[in-house]
């Protein structure tokens, strides 16, 4: 028969023609090909034709083009008879097999009787034979649980459970039945999809349309004018804290989320007030809603709750009617004792969200006030939330001399705390504030713990806020201005080389001279590397290199930069090309007085034999007189004028740094004055940039 007798297999099973399909069944027996037509008689609800293709062989496993097997046909279309037909069969089954959504057939069944609830069809598509009743679709659900459906499956997509979506369709009976699970209950009602367990989806079924969650209650309640908005929920949370304390005997505190759902509601409901002007609610609307809540504090307190005794307090004196509250709310002096009576009655909970509404009420000071009390209190295990609201509340009172000072007394990783936290939080304009007030201090103090963090944070936000490469720039040669440490410098260079590359190559320069214009204490390894990355960053500049490496060879002779140094001096002589230069030529001129500066001698004329033998005599090495024959031919008088020249630096090199200042302090008779190093008008006018 073949394709051909299948194809009318397919019409057999369609049409319920048991005794044919039989037929046709057991002659295509052998060459295989029952699952599609299984398939076909699940959907048209044929149960006996089923049952026969079952015993035949057929796959109950196989499925459809969408991953939908005979069991998910049947519980989607509503069909228990066919449920029973493959019990019957004794045929083993799948009954966790999922289709292309994730779901499992109970997943199917609970989504067809939610649809049917509310008078819609069911989600999977398609349509079987008859007209299936909620009955039928709710039979379906029972057929699977006793053949073992897994209640506690959750799907692929979602991870939503069969309870979730009872709950979420509202549908009690399925509910009441995936509850009834022997052994299952507290397991279903702990299970959380993408957080939320089914009792969360049950408060939050209570909101009116159009109201889908907290933020909606929020939106509503910030805005102008919605008192008609207010009223509606915060009915919706006193029913919602209503409901939960009459349910209360029923709930188990094994089960987590029992106590986690009715502290949620409190501090909605109380953010809510928050929003809410006394003067918009009427007076027994507010008494109505303080008795409720008073009436759910008392049906708690049996079980040992008091999460409601702060919304009890709060709505009998009015949410910032406390004097506490309202010294803050004036910025009147507050004792400690009051003020630490005050934070333990609310908890970190509460202050938080009033601090939140005073700095979205832009009232900056109180929230100032009020951060700053909770920041201090010994009542607060964790301040770090306050001490990042106080800073937050500081930085956008800046430009304000107590203000830096305030934040230059916070820890370096505490700000990277902060700054952290902010720019998650979507705050990357407080976190920019923050950074780069405190990268500030920093460089104006010669501070430089965790120094490269904060400059590496800092060059990530500006490029953010402000993408333009010049503004980039700009900065970072303002921050090399006030820089007063090598460090703070190599920082500054490192960011601009990763943001800028060769475009930022002039101001990498700008602030090397800056580098070596610095006299410090330190060793001269720093001033090592600072001519190191000069020379990496102009490869292609001879003359730089050169000055570089002398610099290095004079900080600190060594055979190894004897040798660098010779192999520069030995490549041919390089013409500057102004034209085709990375750097402008009067910085060039300035990298190279930098340089200068730290030699106690102007080699500019002399050849590399001249020099060279004065290099092997800092190594305590004499040239050979071919070479000395060869390359040194000046005069007497020029002769003890180097003599003079490297005998002052031999006495300078016993100090860690080279001062800049003069040499000469002690001149020999035929030796002619040298002016202080960069005390030419055209140093002294670069030198700060």
């Amino acid at each position: 028969m073949g394709g051909r007798g299948v194809g009318l297999l397919h019409v057999l099973c369609a049409g319920g023609q048991r005794a044919l399909a039989r037929a046709a069944a057991e002659a295509l027996r052998d060459l295989g090909g029952l699952e599609t037509p299984l398939l076909v008689a699940a959907a048209a609800a044929a149960p006996e034709i089923v049952r026969d293709l079952l015993v035949l062989g057929a796959n109950p496993d196989a499925a459809d083009h969408g991953g939908r097997t005979a069991l998910h046909l049947a519980a989607a279309y509503g069909h228990p008879e066919i449920l029973q037909a493959m019990m019957s069969s004794g045929v083993p089954v799948n009954v966790e097999a999922r289709n292309f959504e994730g779901q499992t057939p109970l997943h199917c069944a609970v989504l067809a009787h939610n649809a049917s609830l509310q008078g819609g069809h069911s989600p999977v598509g398609g349509s079987g034979g008859g007209s299936p009743t909620p009955q039928d679709r709710f039979r379906c659900v029972e057929l699977l649980l006793q053949m073992g459906a897994d209640s506690s499956s959750q799907d692929t997509k979602s991870s939503l459970t069969a309870l979730h979506l009872a709950v979420r369709g509202g549908n009690l009976a399925l509910a009441h039945l995936l509850l009834r699970q022997p052994g299952m209950a507290p397991r279903l009602v702990n299970m959380k999809a993408h957080g939320n367990t089914p009792l969360h989806m049950a408060a939050q079924s209570l909101l009116p349309p159009g109201a889908p969650g907290e933020q909606t209650l929020l939106q509503y309640a910030g805005s102008r004018g919605a008192s008609e908005h207010i009223l509606p929920f915060l009915e919706v949370y006193r029913i919602s804290i209503q409901s939960f304390a009459n349910a209360r005997p029923y709930l188990t505190t094994e089960c987590e989320d029992v106590l986690l759902v009715l502290g949620r509601l409190v501090l909605s409901c109380f953010e809510l007030l928050l929003s809410i002007p006394e003067s918009e609610l009427p007076h027994e609307v507010w008494l109505g809603f303080h008795q409720s809540i008073q009436d759910s504090h008392d049906a708690l307190l049996e079980f040992g709750n008091n999460n409601l005794q702060i919304l009890v307090d709060i709505t009998r004196e009015g949410v910032w009617k406390n004097p506490v509250l309202l010294k803050i709310l004036s910025q009147q002096p507050v004792e400690t004792e009051e003020a630490n009576k005050l934070i333990t009655r609310e908890g970190p909970s509460f202050l938080q969200m009033r601090i939140k509404h005073l700095m979205k009420s832009n009232c900056i000071p109180q929230a100032t006030f009020l951060s700053k009390l909770c920041a201090d209190s010994p009542e607060i295990a964790n301040v770090s939330s306050f001490r990042q609201a106080y800073i937050t509340c500081v930085c956008s009172m800046l430009p304000n001399e107590d203000s830096i000072k305030e934040i230059a007394k916070v820890d370096c990783k505490e700000v990277l705390d902060i700054i952290c936290n902010l720019e998650s939080e979507g705050q990357e304009n407080t976190a920019f504030i923050l950074c780069t007030t405190y990268l500030t201090h920093q460089l104006q103090t010669a501070n430089v713990y965790c120094s490269w963090e904060l400059t590496l944070f800092w060059s990530k936000l500006q490029r953010r806020i402000d993408p333009s490469l010049d503004s980039f720039l700009e900065r970072c040669r303002q921050f090399g201005i006030i820089a007063k440490t090598l460090q703070h410098l190599f920082f500054l260079i490192r960011v601009i080389q990763s943001e800028a590359e060769e475009a930022g190559l002039a101001v990498s320069v700008l602030l090397c001279v800056r580098a070596l214009q610095i006299r410090s204490n330190g060793s001269d390894e720093m001033k090592t590397s600072v001519c190191k990355t000069i020379a990496c960053l102009l490869p292609e500049d001879l003359e730089v290199r050169r000055a570089c490496q002398l610099t290095e060879f004079l900080l600190e002779p060594t055979l190894s930069g004897f040798n660098a140094l010779e192999e520069l001096y030995m490549q041919p002589d390089q013409k500057f090309d102004e034209e085709n230069a990375l750097v402008p030529n009067s910085l060039r001129c300035e990298l190279l007085l930098a340089l200068k500066a730290y030699w106690p001698f102007d080699p500019e004329f002399w050849d590399w034999k001249t020099l060279k033998r004065h290099c092997l005599k800092l190594l305590g090495k004499v040239a050979s007189d071919s070479e000395d024959d060869a390359g040194c031919h000046m005069s007497l008088n020029e002769t003890d004028m180097l003599e003079t020249f490297f005998s002052d630096y031999d006495e300078t090199k016993e100090h860690k740094y080279y001062d800049g200042k003069d040499t000469m302090s002690h001149p020999k008779e035929k030796a002619r004055v040298k002016k202080p190093i960069g005390s030419s008008e055209r140093y002294q006018n670069t030198a700060s940039f």
